[in-house]
């Protein structure tokens, strides 16, 4: 019989057992088994007394309450060869040709494997949402710099269209890369709200560009930083 199976009278007093039983308490024989209580189990066994106490005050709730135990996860208990073992119970009450309760009937099974995987299981979950939180928290932080990196490139920008109000060329140029700084920025701004929220990157539309252009451009960006004087951008 793979389960554990083991019963007892109306006064709680053991009646029999099966040999898994016997194998998981040490006992050499029935007679050891039979005549005794839960709460005499750890003066015969290696059997914590809160353990032994649990068992008993459950198969005493079956009979008072007339009413069966089931599927209940036991405490952790320590069988004769050392090995920590997790069991699931049903307790049932025994009844007589009259419907009076006489004892109590219990199975036990070995669910250690199970619990144990469980465990892993649960183990693996948290580590992995303590992952995945970490992932989203130092994304949103480079997101964060980037924005705000690109951002401060506004600044001194939006400095040189002041200084500059009275060449209209010039502010047109500085207007034109204001606005390409406004645009990388919602770009990036777009791409990275799109990969934290997992729905991906759509397809990028490709757009062909002038890369002399823009180094022109730059270039000219530059000479507004160390000219001593308002220059004319637009030539």
């Amino acid at each position: 019989m793979p389960a554990n199976v083991y019963w007892s009278d109306k006064n709680g007093v053991t009646l029999g057992c099966s040999k898994k039983v016997l194998d998981f308490l040490g006992l050499q024989s029935l007679d050891q088994y039979r005549g005794i209580t839960y709460l005499d189990l750890p003066n015969l066994v290696n059997m914590d007394q809160d353990v032994a106490r649990s068992y008993f005050d459950d198969e005493q709730a079956v009979m008072n309450n007339d009413e069966a135990i089931v599927a209940k996860e036991e405490p952790v208990v320590r069988s004769s060869n050392g090995r920590y073992i997790h069991y699931l119970s049903d307790r049932i009450p025994i009844k007589n040709n009259a419907g009076e309760v006489t004892g109590v009937i219990g199975i036990s099974q070995d669910v250690t494997e199970l619990k144990n995987t469980q465990n892993s299981l649960e183990d693996a979950l948290q580590k992995s949402e303590i992952a995945v939180e970490t992932h989203r928290t130092i994304f949103q932080n480079i997101k964060h710099h980037w924005i705000t990196a690109i951002s401060n490139v506004l600044v001194p920008i939006r400095m040189l269209k002041m200084d500059h109000q009275d060449n209209a060329g010039s502010v047109e140029m500085i207007e034109l890369s204001e606005e390409a700084v406004e645009q990388l920025r919602k770009h990036i701004k777009d791409i990275m709200d799109l990969v934290e929220s997992g729905e991906g990157i759509p397809s990028i539309k490709s757009e062909p560009f002038n890369l002399k252009q823009i180094a022109k451009n730059v270039y000219k960006i530059c000479l507004l930083y160390t000219s001593p004087s308002p220059r004319d951008l637009s030539t």
